[in-house]
């Protein structure tokens, strides 16, 4: 009775190790999709102030959505 009590526990923990560790990967990657996006966002913007034409200001929306998405996207995760 106690190995069927120990293979279940070692089970479980192996489990949540694991879970752990995708959490912290998959916050990890999100957060440097973040920094990324944010980056392109903020140069894109340099470069509208710079020398404002449609394509740019098109890349900045477009950069801006991304964001706005992703933001979206962690709140949806919190609230949920």
């Amino acid at each position: 009775m106690s190995s069927t009590r120990s293979k279940w526990d070692w089970i479980k923990f192996k489990i949540k190790t694991s879970s752990i560790a995708y959490s912290k990967k998959v916050s990890k990657d999100s957060k440097q999709q973040e920094e990324d996006i944010n980056f392109k966002y903020q140069s894109a913007l340099k470069r509208l102030q710079e020398n404002p034409n449609d394509e740019t200001r098109l890349e900045a929306e477009n950069l801006k959505n991304e964001l706005e998405a992703l933001y979206d996207k962690k709140v949806e995760g919190i609230i949920i």
